[in-house]
């Protein structure tokens, strides 16, 4: 491997020529910052959970909300209502 990637490892498939998987960072970091988030919402969910619990209802809301403009957008473009 070139040393411009250095977390990247060579893939071989049967019948195809072979190709470089790039990874952003390593492995062992990705693991380590994954554990980091989880133990701080296990730490935000237990020292407080009126405002973990608020914070995930506003983050449902959010995603809620663009699902429902989205099938408006949709429904209106397939209706042919636009610009009425």
């Amino acid at each position: 491997m070139s040393s411009k990637y250095p977390f990247a490892r060579r893939v071989h498939i049967r019948g195809a020529r072979s190709y470089v998987v790039r990874y952003l960072m390593p492995p062992k970091v990705r693991l380590i910052i994954i554990w980091l988030v989880v133990i701080f919402l296990l730490y935000s969910v237990i020292n407080d959970p009126e405002r973990s619990a608020d914070v995930v209802l506003a983050l449902w809301d959010v995603i809620w909300g663009a699902i429902a403009n989205i099938g408006k957008f949709f429904e209106e473009l397939f209706t042919g209502s636009i610009g009425r």
